[in-house]
Order: structure tokens, then C-alpha cells, then sequence
């Protein structure tokens, strides 16, 4: 479940691209690929956006029917649902005060609000599906679908062993269909988009040199300096001082 509290830009789920705004809430299903493309222009005072994501266990609903027979019904119609859903504004206002107020809550009160969430949004009318998702299952489809993983999950400590079973599919099989299909590797990729990250952060006053390189999926700061500078021919500080950005300063910076 995605909530998107600030920014704006436009939204790929399954084959439906279109454009969305703050305030939207969908509900994906498992397995629909899905990417938010945010409008760099568009953020809060400090350059951000803001959102709420609720991940749970595909088959939530099925073990609280074992457990509880009175949740049958529930685990029934999530079994069948294949479309993902964005709420209407009435659903999407009483949705969003409830993940709101999940931040404060303790983990035992956040499940409670998520099995209450998942029963109370099966009386919603007011939606709109998004497309199945493509069927296409050519090698280039396939290098698409690699791609959006690893742009939905880049901050993350990913590896192509965890690609490889999101998307079924050996590990070399993988390496090879994204190769021929993008001119290059899945590393050289994922590297290359987590520095683009980085750059975006950096550009930011709000994060130290060391929280940008953290933000970005990497783990290692010395790491992340030697990547960075070998793929922009500049620092992390060197980039900000040319961009005249005065971010804030590690603790190790003299």
C-alpha cells in the first residue's frame, strides 16, 4: 500500500503510465511492477517528498483465516484480486488519517490497524484498477521488468541472486538478458543509478556527506567516495561546492 503525501510526476503500474498527484493511495498487488517517477520540482520546503508505504506478506489474509475463520471471506477476496487499486478522495481521506496515524503507533497497534485497514477497504467502491500487468514475456520486456526492480528497490542492499528470483529466472539467464537488451551490466547499472541518487541528495542542505552515500543504497562511505568520484570525476564535497550547496558536515570533515 502506497501513499504519497507530497510531489507529484507520474506513475508506471503494470501497463498503466499516467500522471499523479499528492494525496493518492493505491494498493498493489503482488508480483504488478510498479515505479513512482517524482518531479524534481515539485517537494516540500526543504526539497523532499514525502510518502508511506505498508509492506505485508502476500498471504497475510490467508494465515489470519487459518487462525480465525472469521477472516474466510477476507482471505477469499484478496486471493482473487489481480489489479491493483488507487482510492477514491472520500476512501483516500479516511485511509491516509488511519497510515498516518500508524507512524506513532506501537508495532502490535500497527498490525491491528493493518488487519482493520485490509477489512475496511474491501467495502470501497469508489476505485480505479490499473491494468493487468504485461503479459509479454520477451527478453526485452524482461530487461524492462529488471529495470524497474531495481529502480523501485536501488536503496536497498540488493543483489542479483535476490533479481534472479524475483523475476524466476537463473542468475545467469538474467545477467545475459539485461546485458544484450541495455548495453550493460546490472551492476554498472545499479551503481550508476544509486550515484544519480546520491547526486539528488547531495544537492540537498538537509544530509551529511555519509547520509546521502547511506540514502543511496550504498554501505560503505570510503566505498561510496572512490565510486562517486570515479564515475562524476569529482567528490562528494567537490560536487557540492560546485553546485554552492553547504550541506551538512560529517562528523570526521575538518
Amino acid at each position: 500500500m502506497v501513499y504519497n503525501l507530497t510531489g507529484s510526476g507520474e506513475r508506471i503500474i503494470g501497463d498503466t503510465r499516467e500522471k499523479f498527484k499528492a494525496g493518492e493511495i493505491w494498493l498493489i498487488v503482488p508480483g504488478m511492477p510498479h515505479q513512482w517517477i517524482f518531479n524534481p520540482d515539485d517537494t516540500d520546503s526543504e526539497g523532499n517528498i514525502e510518502n508511506i508505504t505498508i509492506i505485508y506478506p502476500a498471504d497475510l489474509p490467508e494465515r489470519l483465516a487459518r487462525l480465525f475463520p472469521e477472516y474466510n471471506v477476507l482471505a477469499e477476496r484478496y486471493g482473487r484480486m489481480d489489479k491493483s487499486v488507487m482510492f477514491g478522495n472520500k476512501d483516500s481521506e479516511f485511509i491516509g488519517a488511519c497510515l498516518r496515524r500508524m507512524e506513532d503507533e506501537t508495532a502490535a497497534e500497527r498490525m491491528s490497524t493493518l488487519i482493520f485497514l485490509l477489512t475496511a477497504i474491501l467495502k470501497s467502491r469508489d476505485l480505479t484498477y490499473a491494468r493487468h500487468h504485461l503479459k509479454d514475456s520477451s527478453p526485452a520486456e524482461k530487461a524492462k521488468q529488471i529495470k524497474t526492480f531495481i529502480n523501485c528497490n536501488f536503496p536497498k542492499d540488493i543483489t542479483i541472486d535476490m533479481i534472479a528470483a524475483h523475476m524466476k529466472m537463473n542468475r545467469s539467464i538474467v545477467c545475459s538478458t539485461f546485458k544484450r537488451h541495455t548495453g550493460t551490466t546490472i551492476i554498472s547499472y545499479l551503481t550508476k543509478r544509486r550515484v544519480r541518487e546520491a547526486c539528488d541528495l547531495l544537492m540537498s542542505k538537509k544530509y551529511t556527506v555519509a547520509e546521502c552515500c547511506y540514502k543511496s543504497g550504498f554501505n560503505d562511505v570510503p566505498h561510496f567516495n572512490r565510486v562517486f568520484r570515479k564515475m562524476t570525476g569529482m567528490t562528494p564535497n567537490q560536487f557540492r561546492k560546485q553546485n554552492g550547496v553547504k550541506g551538512k558536515r560529517d562528523m570526521n570533515d575538518s
